[in-house]
């Protein structure tokens, strides 16, 4: 076989494959028009008749989608009668999507003779061909994959800096909550400024929502590798109201200077690691709440602050003011009293503690 005739084949396999992926989106047109439909919904819909019922956040995940779009593609489809929303059997507070009866229905009559077809063709094929016809299919899903994640990441770099704030106006205190967890956030305080909030970034817009003093940061969904979760956020609050910060899904590589914030609460659900604060001078019993383990934890305190520290589930090592503890297993209590008339931390941490450090300034 000569390399001409070679990379003549090599020039008409790539051709066909562009036809094919021109072919298939016809069919899929026609398919999206006849159910009254757009793509996007066509798109959800194929995932969840092929994966089966699933929540809306991973259905959100497999399409590439925000989970207000998702949101929005749920409710078109539950009037259209072709997704509907149920209870988990396992956890009843849980939501599930999966596809109705209808919908089974209506894919049948539309795509089974689109298999059935198929099925004909690939039965002339040899069982070396049909290996080798694989072997080229799962590569080619491979190199898309890559590749829409390239395209995705070169986007998400071109997109400027920018800053998200609002008004504090009338409002006493704050919360700021990390529904899905916080990554690489930056926190920070100013007393001076005449916003509630300011968030500065790079790349792609966190989602941010504001009801009264609090503050929710959704990381935005950019790609099925969720890169906007990548970047680095910074957050910055008004520091002359009281905050309550509340972060679930965990948190990770967390760093930042809150000395001069008057903060009455610090929780975390999810676990947290590769986080270092600067506290500030607490008013009264400040909690921080710790759950599903810490790992690399420095909290930083004024000094004559006082720190009880109670760890459900040991103490691999760490060190309080500069005595060493651990390992200690099962659970651990240790109370650094406070002096001078200042405030305390209670520090509980559930799921066990890992370099964990807590000291004085």
């Amino acid at each position: 076989m000569s390399s001409e005739y070679r990379e003549r084949l090599i020039a008409e396999v790539s051709s066909c494959v562009s036809e094919f992926q021109d072919a298939t989106n016809a069919v899929d047109q026609a398919v999206a028009d006849h159910l009254g439909i757009n793509r996007t919904d066509l798109q959800c819909l194929g995932v969840v008749t092929l994966r089966g019922p699933m929540t809306a956040g991973a259905l959100a995940e497999a399409c590439a989608l925000t989970s207000g779009s998702v949101t929005a593609v749920l409710d078109r489809m539950e009037r259209a009668g072709y997704l509907r929303r149920t209870s988990d059997p396992a956890d009843r507070r849980r939501v599930l999507v999966e596809a109705t009866p209808l919908a089974k229905q209506r894919g049948l009559e539309l795509y089974g003779p689109i298999a059935a077809t198929g099925r004909e063709r690939l039965e002339a094929f040899t069982t070396d061909q049909l290996a080798t016809i694989l072997d080229f299919l799962r590569a080619g899903r491979q190199v898309q994959a890559d590749q829409a994640a390239r395209i995705r990441a070169e986007l998400l770099q071109q997109q400027p800096a920018g800053e998200l704030s609002a008004p504090l106006g009338t409002i006493a205190s704050g919360q700021l909550v990390f529904p899905g967890g916080a990554s690489k956030v930056e926190l920070s305080v100013d007393a001076d400024m005449p916003d509630l909030y300011r968030v500065r970034y790079d790349g792609a817009a966190p989602n941010v929502d504001v009801r009264g003093g609090t503050v929710t940061i959704k990381y935005r969904r950019t790609s099925l590798l969720q890169l906007g979760k990548s970047q680095v956020v910074e957050v910055i609050l008004n520091g002359t109201i009281p905050w309550a910060i509340d972060i679930r899904g965990g948190m990770s590589r967390m760093s930042g200077d809150l000395s001069s914030l008057r903060l009455t609460s610090f929780d975390v659900g999810g676990g947290a690691s590769k986080v270092a604060l600067t506290l500030p001078d607490p008013e009264g019993s400040v909690p921080i709440r710790l759950a599903g383990g810490a790992s690399q934890l420095t909290l930083m305190r004024p000094a004559g602050v006082g720190t009880r520290l109670r760890v459900r589930g040991g103490v691999g090592r760490g060190s309080i003011d500069g005595s060493r503890i651990g390992p200690i297993g099962g659970i651990a209590e240790l109370d650094f009293p406070a002096r001078d008339n200042h405030g305390t931390y209670e520090v509980h941490v559930s799921g066990g503690a890992s370099q964990i450090r807590i000291d004085s300034l």
